[in-house]
C-alpha cells in the first residue's frame, strides 16, 4: 500500500512537472514570436546615421573654426615678430593701439594658415613672413581673416622676376602677381621698400592682396563681394573713373592714379587700393566718391593714421 501511494504521488508530480515545462516552452515561443514580429526598421538606421553625420558636419563648420582661432590667439605673440613689425612696417606705429592689437592677431592667423616659399635663392624666414603678413593684413583690419581663406601659398622672389605673357612670345618683368588658385607671388626687395617707407600710390603687397579680395567671388573684375544695395553705385562710380583714367593714359596725360590702373577694371581696383592706403587725403580730394566707397568696403579711414 505504501509503495502504491508513493508511486501515485510520483506520477502526480511527473504530470505537474510536464505541465509546467510545456507552459514555459509555450511562453518562450510566444516571446520569440513577438520579437520576430517587430524587426528594426532600416529607415531608422539610415536616419540615425544621417543625424550623426549632420551633427559632425555642423561641429566642423561652425565650432571647429572658432575653436581653432581661439587656440591660435591664446599663444603669446612672439617678441621678435613685434620687433620685425616695428622695424619693417612703418604703418604699425601710426595705428591706434586697438588696431595694433588687431593687426597682431591677424598676423598670427595669417602666418598659421598660409604657406610661404622662397625661390631663386630666397631662404624663408620670420622676417619675410611677418613683413608680408603685416602689409597684407592692413587691408583686412576692418574686415576678417576669412577674406583670405582661399589664399594657400605665397611665393617670394628676391627681386623683380621675368614671366612669359600668355598672349605674347616675350617675357615681362614683374614685382608681384595674384592668381585665382590662391597663390600670390611677390618680389621681396620691393615689398620691403614699400613697407619701410610710405611711397605715394605704390605698394606691391597691398596691390596683389587687393586682387585677392577682388577675386574672392571668383571673378577678377574690380567689383569685390559687396552688399547688393551698393553694387550699382560702385560699378557706375568705378566705371566712370576707369574710363577717365584710360583716356588720360591713351593721350599720355598726367593722372593722379597710376596709369597702370587703365589696364583693366581689376587693375584699377588694385591701384585705387594703393592710393587709398598710401595717400588718403589726396585720394579723397581727387576722387571723393571713390574714397567714400573704398572706406565703406575696407571699413577703415587711413586718414586717421597720418
Amino acid at each position: 500500500m505504501l509503495y502504491m501511494a508513493t508511486a501515485k504521488r510520483a506520477s502526480t508530480l511527473h504530470i505537474i512537472l510536464r505541465i509546467k515545462l510545456q507552459s514555459a516552452h509555450q511562453k518562450a515561443k510566444t516571446c520569440n514570436h513577438s520579437m520576430s514580429a517587430a524587426p528594426i526598421d532600416p529607415s531608422w538606421v539610415v536616419f540615425s546615421i544621417f543625424l550623426l553625420i549632420t551633427a559632425v558636419s555642423l561641429i566642423w563648420l561652425f565650432w571647429y573654426p572658432v575653436w581653432k582661432i581661439k587656440r591660435i590667439l591664446k599663444q603669446p605673440f612672439p617678441d621678435h615678430w613685434l620687433s620685425i613689425m616695428k622695424n619693417n612696417n612703418v604703418i604699425y606705429d601710426k595705428l591706434p593701439v586697438a588696431l595694433q592689437s588687431r593687426l597682431r592677431n591677424l598676423v598670427q592667423l595669417f602666418i598659421h594658415q598660409i604657406h610661404f616659399y622662397g625661390t631663386e635663392g630666397i631662404e624663408m624666414n620670420d622676417e619675410i613672413r611677418v613683413t608680408i603678413a603685416t602689409e597684407a593684413c592692413i587691408l583686412i583690419l576692418g574686415r576678417t581673416i576669412d577674406d583670405y581663406a582661399k589664399i594657400k601659398t605665397i611665393i617670394v622672389y628676391p627681386s623683380a622676376y621675368f614671366t612669359q605673357e600668355e598672349d605674347e612670345h616675350q617675357n615681362s618683368v614683374r614685382l608681384g602677381e595674384s592668381w585665382h588658385n590662391g597663390r600670390v607671388l611677390l618680389a621681396w626687395n620691393d615689398v620691403l621698400n614699400n613697407s619701410q617707407s610710405i611711397i605715394a600710390g605704390h605698394n606691391v603687397t597691398l596691390h596683389e592682396f587687393a586682387h585677392q579680395l577682388d577675386q574672392e567671388d571668383g571673378y577678377s573684375d574690380g567689383v569685390p563681394p559687396l552688399p547688393s544695395g551698393i553694387v550699382d553705385t560702385w560699378v557706375k562710380a568705378f566705371a566712370h573713373r576707369f574710363n577717365e583714367l584710360t583716356e588720360l593714359a591713351e593721350k599720355h596725360h598726367h593722372s593722379f592714379l597710376n596709369p597702370y590702373g587703365a589696364t583693366n577694371p581689376a587693375e584699377f581696383f588694385a591701384v585705387t587700393t594703393e592710393a587709398f592706403f598710401t595717400e588718403p587725403f589726396a585720394f579723397e580730394k581727387h576722387y571723393p566718391k571713390l574714397f567714400e566707397l573704398m572706406q565703406g568696403f575696407y571699413r577703415l579711414d587711413p586718414r586717421e593714421w597720418r
